[in-house]
Order: structure tokens, then sequence, then C-alpha cells
């Protein structure tokens, strides 16, 4: 038995010490525009709110988890601006008598992409900011894969979470979009760690990406061919 035992064990620690060191794995696809000239300047000057998430059909009870994450990103990035958060711009549009104005206004975004003029000049008034950020959760998957088997014995177990996320800032008073972003982020992790891989751990990450995008240096974002440059953090964490 004690022959059997020990190589068995042997080959464990191995495994242990090959597959612990896994950690954290991220890859992630990032694309983003400035078509507007936004510029931190401006967003300090008039503010931005964040309006309620557009989200994929199934995971509806999520709306308000991803409209926190933006709030709290965009002011955790932007300290100097007046960020106004999912809750507060709900109680303005409110307190202003234009609920309906606003309901009808996501509804359209969701059938068309489009927030019509008059209505998001309203909307901007109500909330006290000229620059509104719609945010849209496009999938969100997890999964559980057994990483390392002996003689049956599960080792270790990795679970991932993919995430796509799609982000735009409207200029209130002209209607116009202004920049965008769309990014689908990938996270794998062993159990024992502690990587968050929920629906707000994975937003946190790729949220905090696309912030960086737009408060960089322009000129660190293009190569000398034009092309956007990667943000993200990619292999292990």
């Amino acid at each position: 038995m004690q022959r059997t035992a020990r190589p068995l064990l042997v080959m464990l620690q191995l495994v242990c010490i090959t597959g612990c060191g896994f950690a954290t794995q991220l890859t992630c696809d990032l694309d983003y525009r400035n078509i507007g000239s936004l510029t931190l300047t401006k967003l300090e000057a008039d503010g931005i709110g964040v309006l309620t998430p557009s989200i994929v059909t199934g995971r509806e009870t999520d709306k308000q988890i991803i409209g926190e994450v933006l709030s709290d990103v965009l002011e955790a990035s932007l300290m100097m601006t007046n960020v106004v958060p999912l809750a507060e711009v709900l109680n303005r549009v409110n307190t202003a008598g234009l609920a309906d104005v606003y309901a009808a206004s996501l509804a359209m975004y969701d059938t068309s992409g489009i927030i019509p003029q008059a209505s998001i000049d309203l909307l901007g008034e109500a909330v006290g900011a000229r620059y509104l950020a719609k945010i849209s959760l496009a999938n969100f998957e997890q999964s559980q894969v057994e990483r390392f088997g002996i003689a049956g014995i599960r080792v270790l177990t990795t679970n991932s979470t993919r995430i796509r996320l799609f982000l735009e800032i409207w200029d209130s008073e002209t209607g116009h979009i202004v920049w965008y972003a769309n990014e689908e982020l990938a996270i794998a992790a062993d159990r024992a760690t502690e990587e968050d891989l929920s629906v707000r751990g994975a937003s946190v990450r790729a949220i905090g990406e696309m912030m960086a995008t737009l408060l960089a240096d322009p000129n660190q974002l293009f190569d000398e061919e034009g092309e956007p440059i990667s943000v993200c953090v990619n292999g292990a964490a």
C-alpha cells in the first residue's frame, strides 16, 4: 500500500506545482473610437451621467449592477468630474417629470440604437450633465472545467467567465455619439484564487479598460499606421 501511495503522492505534488501556477488568465478584444473630439477637459467642465443599461435577454436583473459598476468606475477614474451615477440620474429624471420620455427614449434605443435629439436634450438638462453614458451587456457566460485528474481524483478546477460590453458616450446638446468602445473579455481562474468572476467583477475589469482608453494620451492610443493600440491585459494577471 505504501509503495502505491508514494508515487501517487509525488504525482499529485507535481501537478500542484505546475497547476497551481496557473493563477488567472485574461484575454480581451477591445475596440474604441473617439468620434467627437471628447476630452477630459470637456468631461470635467460639463459632467457625465449614467443611463440605464441595455441588457441581453435573460440577464435583466443585472441592469442595476452594470449601471452601478459604470458609475463607480467613472467616479474613480474621473475624480475631478461631475459624475451623476445611475441612481441619481433616475431620481433627477423622475423629479423633472420626464419618466415617460426616459422610458420611450430607452425603448427606441433598444430597437434602433438611436436616442432622439429632442429627448436626450431634455434628459441632459434634467440630469445636469452634458454627456450621458449608455452601456449595453451583449453577452455573459460562465463555465467550469476540471483541469487535472489522476486515478479519478479531481485535482484542480478552472472557472471561466466571458463578458461582452458596448459603451457609448452621447452629447446631449447635439444628440451625437462622441465616443464608444466595444470589449469582449475572458477571465479564467483557479478555484483557489480570489478572482471575482461574477457579472460585477468581470464588468469592473472590462469597463476599467475602456476608461483607460478614454483617459490616455491620444498619441499613445494609435500605432504608426493609425490603428488603435489595445490596452487589454493579456496573459497571466
